[in-house]
């Protein structure tokens, strides 16, 4: 390994990059055809939409180019991948041409998220006594499947998107908008809903159907949820 932007580091330049993985212009060209070049001026002017598109672009690249090529690629974070786009695009550098531009961009994608709700479910047995969850790629915590709710997507679709796409069950038609458990999540204010949905069989087939997202799914027993 190189270099490992995963954590943060970033003050690396498009140029130091590029000395150290002739491969990366060619990716980020790719990217950037697939991703950012068909869209219309205002998307490309929408810090929402646009960083939604380079987010797109940082799971395809993780997920497809860097999983392909690991020695010729360097394994980016989202935040340095995004940096490099909006530096070696042209059509990106011409409108976002200085680091306080970017930085304002950054921002505004970041209050945004803070205000998008999460939507879930609270998926339990016959016996209401276990629950089913989830861990992420990287980390030990069990957590409920949930996700950011998309632009003109309801509440309900949201819960079984995220819940098909966390742990390859489908609730579809089993969500009831009256059950539910809200809160904001702590330190961010971020609103989190969850539907609660009862009766799922403990033997119903689970995969994720998402790539490097989620490492294991399971039930838990709600006696030892804190």
């Amino acid at each position: 390994v190189r270099f490992d932007a995963r954590e943060g580091g970033g003050a690396h330049a498009l140029t130091e990059w590029l000395a150290g993985y002739p491969a990366l212009g060619e990716a980020l060209q790719a990217c950037a055809l697939r991703f950012v070049v068909n869209l219309p001026e205002e998307s490309l002017r929408d810090a929402p939409r646009l960083c939604f598109e380079l987010q797109e672009a940082f799971w395809f690249y993780t997920d497809y180019l860097y999983e392909g090529r690991p020695h010729e690629l360097p394994r980016l974070n989202q935040q340095n991948f995004c940096k490099l786009m909006l530096e070696s695009s042209a059509l990106l550098s011409s409108i976002y041409q200085s680091k306080r531009e970017r930085q304002q961009l950054f921002d505004s994608w970041r209050e945004y998220m803070r205000s998008v709700p999460l939507l879930g479910a609270i998926i339990l047995n016959e016996r209401l006594d276990k629950c089913l969850m989830v861990q992420p790629w990287r980390g030990d915590k069990w957590t409920y499947p949930r996700g950011k709710i998309n632009e003109g997507e309801t509440e309900a679709d949201c819960a079984v998107r995220e819940v098909w796409e966390e742990t390859g069950v489908d609730v579809t038609g089993r969500v009831s908008l009256q059950d539910y458990a809200a809160a904001d999540v702590y330190g961010s204010g971020c609103p989190v809903k969850l539907f609660i949905v009862p009766g799922v069989a403990e033997n119903v087939a689970c995969a994720p159907n998402t790539r490097r997202e989620i490492s294991k799914i399971g039930w838990v027993n709600l006696a030892r949820l804190p």
